[in-house]
């Protein structure tokens, strides 16, 4: 089953997106978008598909996904039932690599970020002390404005560059690219 592309809506006033959700249930079909995404589950468990690989989340899992991989989140049968009441809830962030400026990612100094988003096309786990920080970057993020916006998704993406607390999740090779006939806004 092919996935189909998703458009993630960004305002004119911004050049990325962070939302916080309290939703009944993850989206839940199977997707891609040229977007690279960050998230963070702060509640919420059942089976995430990323890739070719299919893994079980829970509170406080946080991923970072490349462009293009597609992926989804089932949410466990007991978020999907008309009469629960549980909520899940995550920050996730979108940004096109180039929404910082074209260069960005090819200056010398950022050579780690530049690894970071080929790295990024196996779907990243972020563990340990690296995700407490990025989990704090994140929530300041949500209410952030202007410039502080930027400086926030900088140290955000340095702090996971930086880490020996990363793991790829799945193999290279499925990413999917813009196809115009296939798109659901988000």
């Amino acid at each position: 089953m092919n996935p189909h592309l998703l458009k993630i809506h960004v305002t004119p006033e911004h050049s990325f997106s962070v939302r916080y959700d309290i939703v009944p249930h993850f989206y839940n079909k199977w997707h891609y978008h040229p977007e690279i995404e960050l998230v963070h589950i702060i509640k919420g468990s059942g089976q995430q598909f990323i890739g070719d690989n299919i893994h079980l989340f829970k509170s406080g899992d946080m991923i970072l996904l490349g462009p293009g991989l597609p992926h989804l989140w089932r949410s466990d049968e007991k978020f999907l039932r008309k009469e629960s009441k549980l909520k899940v809830e995550a920050i996730v962030l979108h940004f096109m690599p180039e929404c910082l400026g074209s260069l960005l990612f090819s200056v010398p100094e950022n050579k780690a970020l530049e690894k970071l988003l080929i790295k990024s096309q196996q779907a990243v786990r972020i563990k340990d002390k690296t995700k407490a920080i990025v989990a704090q970057l994140m929530k300041k993020l949500v209410t952030a404005k202007d410039t502080e916006r930027i400086i926030l998704l900088l140290q955000i993406l340095n702090e996971i560059a930086h880490s020996k607390q990363t793991k790829t999740v799945c193999n290279k090779g499925l990413i999917f690219e813009y196809n115009p006939g296939e798109t659901e806004r988000l």
